[in-house]
């Protein structure tokens, strides 16, 4: 993984030498919010923009900048700004979704975040077709059969996982496609619901990425599905935990976890999926 320090410092170095270099700035500004130095992203976006006010990556780093501190609407400004310089820009508008969705814009902020798919970190998985992506409940799923798949960390998969009775309520036939890891839990929380296996061919007619079912269905900030647990861990995860705490039993037990994955934008790779006339293969 790349060294944020070392880059700060290869930044700092160059602007020694030139202090007027836009491009280090933009880039030291995107290095230090990584490092949490949130004054000195912002100190060295600000400079950015005095030098080019009208750059694209100027205003967007600025942005950028301004919402890892937390200044939503300041941000919001900023990254509209970007995208009126470049349209189409996708690290201004992804940065834009972030915004909207922390500022509880839901419709708008989902639907900006599906720029995700135009900036490059993330790809689809390889059974993907854009003609079999599911658009929304403008084409009914009643009878039919849809694969919701995970395209980046686990957490976010968790946290969507909770759509899955969604598309059923639609009257789909649903099943996943997740990090092998997930399965078991998947299966165990949602009765009815396979997993992507080796060796295992399922027929389906629609897939959607388990992120866009929220702007999918429309979800708002009074509709997020909240029943609790909606996740339920297989029985022999249970009855091996349960052996395992045996000990400390009576006892309060906390669990802390302090590293995510160093991949989490990889895409998921499945078995081959086959659609009805078609074949999606892996």
């Amino acid at each position: 993984m790349p060294d944020p320090g070392a880059a700060a410092a290869l930044h700092r170095e160059a602007l020694a030498v030139q202090p007027d270099l836009l491009e280090a700035h933009v880039g030291l500004a995107g290095v230090l919010w990584r490092l949490e130095d949130f004054e000195g992203s912002l100190r060295h976006a600000r400079r950015a923009v005095e030098i080019a006010p009208a750059h694209a990556s100027a205003r967007r780093i600025l942005g950028t900048a301004l919402l890892q501190s937390g200044r939503l609407d300041a941000a919001e400004r900023e990254l509209r700004h970007a995208l009126d310089l470049q349209p189409g820009f996708a690290l201004a508008e992804l940065d834009l979704a972030f915004t909207l969705l922390l500022a509880g814009r839901l419709e708008e902020g989902w639907r900006r975040y599906e720029a995700r798919w135009r900036d490059g970190r993330v790809a689809r998985p390889s059974f993907f077709q854009p003609v079999w992506e599911w658009p929304g409940p403008g084409v009914p799923l009643a009878g039919q059969s849809i694969v919701a798949y995970g395209e980046q960390g686990w957490g976010d998969v968790l946290q969507c996982l909770r759509f899955i009775p969604r598309l059923q309520a639609l009257g789909a036939h649903v099943a996943c496609s997740v990090a092998p890891e997930l399965a078991p839990l998947v299966e165990a929380s949602f009765p009815g619901v396979p997993c992507a296996r080796p060796g295992r061919g399922l027929r389906v007619d629609w897939h959607a990425a388990l992120m866009d079912l929220p702007a999918r269905l429309g979800v708002t900030l009074g509709d997020i599905p909240c029943r609790v647990p909606y996740l339920r861990p297989p029985e022999a995860a249970l009855s091996h935990w349960s052996a395992r705490l045996q000990p400390w039993a009576g006892r309060r037990k906390v669990g802390l976890a302090w590293c995510g994955s160093h991949a989490q934008v990889t895409p998921v790779r499945g078995p081959t999926w086959r659609r009805r006339g078609a074949s999606w293969s892996t």
